[in-house]
């Protein structure tokens, strides 16, 4: 192993010596070492000492090559392996010698070629002044030299300063004007003809050097940092985003639970992967991507994780948003190295999570997209293209389908796109019994997860995650050694509505306004045919809220008119109950008007019905048959007397449930079979007058369920001040309590997991496999050859 690229001023046989290091390993490597010395003065002199000293113990092996790595490290790092101390710096030097060159070339070198020359002053006396050629005389400090000045002088009106080629010097200003004036005098001339004699300072030299110092330091501190700045935009350009997931994730496809179709259609995948003969031998051609799309919180992420874990094939993990840079061309490049890469370590999965950063549709002639619009053109032909090759499957998530490029979408590039929505309640019970696992309790937790499942219809995954680390810290918070089934109904609270906040001051009148307002809601909803039965009901504020109801919404996938109303009775009974108790509502009925109107419009835009003739399943065809691509969202505030800012939540909601029904579900005989869909567009797809038709229809449906909640409120009066009173008395009513005030509610209600799940076939999800996908993730060969 040679060393004679080293600098060795010292040797280490003096560095050893000098320490008194007396270990046989270290004088061996004295021996081994003699010709590879430590510059003085080096920085890494003691960390090398240090290391030696560390490992004394180790082989004379171990010691040779950490050394050799020292002093190779050393020798990269030091700019001044000569001295062995810290590097110069350049610029400084730089500086030094421009300063110094600047000041030989002025001193020495211009003198030679400068085109005036020097005379004595009884020359300029005899030659000049006396013979009347002076027009003026200009005095100049002489440089460094403050005992003397150059003299100029000018020969006649005409020159100028600059054009006189000679000059002297003085000693003495003051003889030298005393001579000048009796020079002027013996030649009879009088004092107001005398030549003028004009001072100036010589601030030119100075000013220079200071000028020619600044220009060149900024040129050099120009240059260096143009010089760092091109070494991050390398490691900016070279930067890989794309990471082969090489270690254990932890996360198996047994954690995944709730989205049972999707497992099995990325589980296919795999096995395209690892067995495509059985495929190609029946002439199938192997999908080359699928898109997972849902809402947040569903799973996408982590279906790709737990593919990773198990697929038993290189995974390459990517986010979208890593292939944007400010720096055009950085993001096709980064694309090409990662299918590169993968088609190395083909059969390979790619999975780009938020795909939607690139994978936008496509503008114009917009110079801010063309940087997105690269990327993707070439992920396109990344994934199938004139060099697009098998053995790579491209998986990618998004929550915004919407939006992405229909080039992306088509077969042939994401063949598949797998949908992973919220869980229904079996999907809720296999995701809480995932969860439980790990809290520690006494309940059964199969009945805890029905249970749970049952109260958190519409959760996703993430939420219902939150909501058993939730009841964990609640149980912690209450010094409990055990998770019980009170920390389980406050966890659902927490997440829904926020945390209690007891400290918050309520003056009488408004906690009256309060009790009334729920009490309205509640009864409302108690006997109505198709509102959602009430849980409980509090007066205590949480999160941003004043007051906090909980009721257990029906997993319908379909809904008629009647259903909607009764939505809308629901939200009014609060602003209803204000308005017969004191006379007005307050500004709290603002989200239920407001979802009010959007059920109202929504009716008039998408169905078309005389209050139950056929359901929200007929949005789609009424979209087709109207063709029309875009909604205007209104929200109409309807006038039922005086109101304040609290009644804007409910009548929000009213006005959208009203312009729900009219604009968007076709249920107004008026309107007709028209649905405009529900998005701002400043330009309306239909006429002024057609406007004016739709808000008279919204009108009579949200009047039509005032005057519903209103009668049905005056029917039940005396039960809208039992629950106000004893809500302030209280502040809590839960079911059990509601049923002592009102009785049973006189409808049929499906509270428990075994009726609401009775008729789908099974108590629990469905988790088998098809019988092809026994072995999705190992290969048929390899399996066989292993049985054999």
């Amino acid at each position: 192993m040679s060393f004679q690229h080293l600098y060795a001023p010292i040797h280490v046989t003096k560095l050893i010596k000098s320490h008194q290091i007396r270990n046989i390993i270290l004088r061996q490597l004295k021996k081994d070492f003699h010709h590879v010395g430590i510059p003085p003065g080096c920085r890494y002199h003691s960390t090398i000492l240090r290391q030696l000293m560390s490992i004394q113990r180790q082989s004379p092996k171990v010691l040779k090559r950490c050394f050799h790595r020292t002093c190779l490290k050393y020798n990269q790092n030091n700019r001044n392996p000569r001295t062995g101390g810290p590097p110069f710096d350049r610029t400084l030097i730089l500086l030094g010698l421009t300063m110094l060159i600047y000041n030989v070339l002025v001193d020495f070198v211009v003198p030679l070629f400068s085109k005036y020359s020097e005379i004595s002053f009884q020359q300029f006396i005899d030659n000049y002044l006396k013979k009347g050629k002076v027009q003026g005389i200009t005095v100049i400090p002489a440089g460094p030299k403050k005992d003397y000045w150059n003299v100029f002088f000018k020969m006649d009106e005409q020159d100028q300063f600059q054009s006189s080629s000679e000059f002297f010097v003085v000693e003495n200003l003051s003889n030298f004007e005393k001579k000048i004036t009796q020079a002027q005098l013996e030649m009879n001339v009088t004092p107001d003809r005398h030549v003028a004699i004009m001072y100036e300072s010589n601030r030119t030299g100075a000013f220079t050097y200071f000028l020619m110092f600044m220009l060149f330091g900024l040129m050099l501190l120009g240059v260096r940092s143009f010089s760092r700045f091109s070494r991050n935009i390398d490691s900016m350009v070279d930067k890989q985003p794309a990471k082969m997931v090489t270690e254990d994730t932890g996360v198996k496809f047994k954690d995944v639970a709730g989205c049972e179709e999707a497992k099995i259609e990325i589980m296919e995948f795999v096995n395209f992967l690892k067995n495509p003969q059985q495929y190609v031998e029946l002439g199938a051609k192997i999908p080359k991507g699928a898109l997972l799309n849902g809402p947040p919180g569903t799973g996408k992420t982590l279906l790709a994780k737990a593919t990773a874990g198990e697929a038993g094939v290189p995974f390459i993990a990517a986010s979208g948003s890593e292939f944007l840079e400010i720096f055009v061309g950085v993001g096709p490049d980064r694309v090409r190295k990662m299918f590169k890469t993968a088609r190395e370590n083909a059969p390979c999965i790619v999975f780009i999570d938020e795909i939607d950063a690139i994978g936008t549709k496509r503008a114009g002639s917009n110079s801010i997209d063309d940087e997105r619009s690269n990327t993707l053109n070439q992920l396109l032909v990344e994934m199938d293209g004139f060099e697009s090759e098998r053995g790579v499957i491209v998986m990618a998530a998004t929550n915004r389908l919407n939006i992405l490029d229909k080039a992306l979408l088509r077969p042939g590039r994401f063949d598949r796109q797998i949908y992973v929505g919220s869980p229904d309640i079996k999907g809720r019970t296999s995701i809480f019994k995932v969860h439980l696992k790990k809290l520690k309790t006494a309940l059964d937790k199969d009945e805890i997860a029905k249970k749970m499942a049952t109260l958190t219809p519409g959760f996703s995954g993430a939420e219902i995650m939150n909501v058993c680390n939730e009841a964990a810290l609640i149980a912690v918070r209450h010094s409990k050694t055990m998770v019980e089934m009170e920390h389980f109904d406050q966890a659902i609270e927490r997440v829904v509505a926020g945390m209690e906040k007891r400290t918050r001051v309520l003056i009488p009148s408004e906690k009256r306004k309060i009790a009334f307002h729920e009490a309205g809601k509640t009864v409302t909803a108690w006997f109505s045919e198709h509102a959602s039965p009430i849980l409980k009901i509090s007066l205590i504020p949480r999160g941003d809220k004043l007051s906090f109801s909980m009721s257990l919404p029906k997993e319908k996938y379909l809904q008629t008119q009647e259903q909607l109303i009764d939505m809308m009775c629901c939200s009014l009974g609060g602003v209803v109950a204000e308005e017969m108790e004191f006379g007005h509502f307050s500004s709290r009925a603002e989200k239920e008007l407001k979802r009010v109107t959007e059920l109202a419009y929504a009716q008039v835009r998408y169905w078309y019905t005389e209050f139950g003739h056929f359901s929200t399943r007929a949005e789609k065809g009424l979209k087709w048959v109207t063709e029309l691509a875009y909604a205007q969202v209104k929200y109409w505030y309807t006038e039922f007397g005086h109101f304040s800012r609290r009644a804007e939540k409910e009548l929000k909601q009213v006005t959208e449930l009203a312009y729900a029904q009219v604009t968007q579900y076709g249920m107004s005989p008026l309107v007709g079979h028209l649905s405009f869909q529900d998005q701002e567009s400043v330009v309306k797809p239909y006429s002024q007058d057609f406007a004016e038709l739709i808000d008279s229809e919204v009108k009579k449906i949200i009047d039509f369920a005032y005057s519903k909640t209103k009668e049905l409120l005056n029917k039940h009066k005396t039960d809208v001040e039992k629950v106000a009173n004893t809500l302030l008395e209280k502040e809590k009513l839960d079911k059990v309590g509601l049923e002592e005030l009102l009785g049973p509610r006189p409808f049929e209600e499906l509270t428990k997991y075994e009726d609401i799940v009775e008729g789908t076939g099974s108590q629990e999800e469905n988790t088998q496999l098809p019988s092809s996908l026994g072995g999705w993730n190992k290969t048929v060969g390899a399996s066989a050859d292993n049985h054999s």
